[in-house]
């Protein structure tokens, strides 16, 4: 199951997840994001701190709701750490995320607090 909180201060919206980020809760993921990005905020911070667990999904998700974001003159940071096995992931592909990916400016990319920079 997914839980949320949506929250807003000031031009900031807060997206808090809970539970597990899976195939089965992408959709919902998609929808709240949108609605994060649509509550006026140009900023929005996803934060993953009670997520038990989330798989690959949650890289097309994020990677969307980022370029949505960019197209609209906003942004998407990632606050906490990454659940596993997803934040193992995104460390051990990190450099081939940033170094080959075309689809967003590298300055937005959503993954690059997330990476360690060759």
């Amino acid at each position: 199951m997914l839980g949320y909180t949506l929250e807003k201060k000031g031009n900031t919206g807060i997206l808090s997840i809970e539970g597990n980020l899976t195939l089965q809760s992408t959709a919902r993921l998609h929808t709240l994001l949108g609605q994060a990005l649509a509550n006026g905020s140009s900023r929005v911070i996803v934060d993953f701190h009670d997520v038990r667990t989330a798989d690959v999904n949650l890289f097309q998700v994020l990677c969307h709701a980022n370029r949505k974001a960019t197209d609209l003159g906003k942004q998407i940071t990632i606050r906490g750490e990454l659940p596993d096995p997803l934040g193992s992931l995104v460390s051990v592909a990190g450099s081939d995320i940033l170094g080959s990916c075309t689809m967003c400016p590298r300055d937005s990319c959503v993954w690059k607090c997330c990476v360690t920079k060759p």
